[in-house]
């Protein structure tokens, strides 16, 4: 039996981390309040600021905070996607997959496939 790869092991944390946000969405916490361009700017201040905060620890205790910093980021992306339907009045269509599809841009993109497989399968 194979030791676990640790890019495997990576990707399957980060994996886990966006299935329990995109499932484990609650609507009636979603506060959309302002237009779909002041919620975007709202979140890109935020997640500014989560990126600066995990930047600043030097060296190899800088690598601990890649995770989390990612599984922040993307709940930062998963809420202002969940604000943006709910300003249309489209929440209630919203599905993990769905959200994982509008997410699946350039950023560990593996990652989010990997999680539509998961969730595809439950």
């Amino acid at each position: 039996m194979n030791a676990p790869n640790i890019t495997d092991t990576i990707l399957n944390k980060i994996t886990d981390g966006l299935i329990r946000l995109v499932t484990h969405l609650r609507p009636a916490d979603i506060n959309a309040a302002g237009t779909p361009e002041e919620m975007i700017r709202a979140q890109a201040w935020k997640a500014a600021g989560v990126s600066f905060g995990t930047s600043l620890p030097p060296g190899p205790a800088g690598y601990l905070t890649i995770i989390p910093e990612l599984l922040v980021i993307c709940q930062i992306q998963v809420n202002l996607v969940c604000k943006i339907a709910k300003h249309y009045g489209k929440l209630d269509e919203l599905t993990p997959q769905n959200i994982l599809a509008i997410l699946g841009g350039n950023e560990i993109v593996t990652t989010k496939t990997r999680a539509m497989v998961k969730i595809g399968s439950k």
